[in-house]
């Protein structure tokens, strides 16, 4: 995450501004969306894999390349598996051995700062199959990311306990899938970011939400906001994320 991590700076605004990470997912399954988001979106968002994609190394290396910094998205077990199947090789609560499946996962494609959970309300539930997996994932010098999806996720908490390094998603952007719901979503993630400092929004790759977040993106300096990777959020001493454990 040293090696690969995005510089940080905000030369333009003064010391303390707000920060918001903006992370956009489910990158080199489709690919005019994935080449959108490589050529639109400004260089401090961060982009985020799925391991499936047929071209996801060349992918990622063009990401990379446009300055962006990526993340590896880690299929995890939902609670209703397999009726809902994030793909081959997900993170199970009663997986034979786990490791093995991160370390493909992990193997998809490189210069990843880390990892962020996908679906998977059942595996960061579970303390005792989701301890291993970040103890890996912070043994490989990495940290993760949670998706925000699930309130039952035990990822800050059990990343503390194991030292590894984490962040919490605040916002999902794009769960409503409504242009009237994205834009209060950046409202609401504007307001936490003035009130707590750090705030971190996620979203999915498509055209009217990547050209939406590239123009907030962009406009968000002139409001004293500072767009910052998602390694710049990241306690990376601690084992926790400070935007996770702001007060909500």
């Amino acid at each position: 995450m040293d090696v690969y991590a995005r510089p940080y700076e905000t030369q333009r605004l003064k010391v303390g501004a707000p920060r918001i990470a903006l992370v956009v997912g489910g990158l080199s399954l489709n690919p005019q969306s994935t080449e959108a988001a490589i050529a639109e979106l400004p260089e401090n968002v961060t982009l985020a894999f799925a391991p499936y994609g047929p071209n996801v190394a060349a992918d990622a290396a063009k990401a990379r390349a446009h300055g962006h910094e990526i993340l590896l998205q880690a299929p995890m077990e939902p609670f209703n598996y397999p009726q809902n199947d994030p793909g081959p090789h997900t993170l199970r609560v009663e997986a034979g051995d786990m490791k093995e499946d991160l370390h493909w996962l992990m193997s998809r494609f490189t210069g990843y700062v880390g990892l962020m959970s996908f679906l998977g309300s059942r595996f960061t539930a579970n303390e005792q199959a989701l301890a291993p997996a970040l103890e890996e994932i912070g043994r490989r010098g990495l940290f993760i990311v949670d998706n925000g999806a699930s309130p039952q996720s035990l990822i800050p908490a059990t990343a503390a306990k194991v030292s590894a390094p984490a962040a919490r998603v605040d916002i999902v952007l794009d769960s409503r899938g409504t242009p009237q719901s994205l834009e209060a979503a950046l409202a609401a993630l504007e307001t936490q970011a003035r009130r707590t400092g750090l705030a971190i929004g996620f979203a999915s790759a498509q055209g009217t939400t990547i050209a939406r977040l590239a123009l907030f993106a962009r406009e968000a300096e002139k409001r004293g906001l500072a767009v910052a990777p998602v390694s710049a959020i990241v306690d990376r001493n601690a084992g926790a994320a400070t935007a996770a454990e702001a007060p909500r």
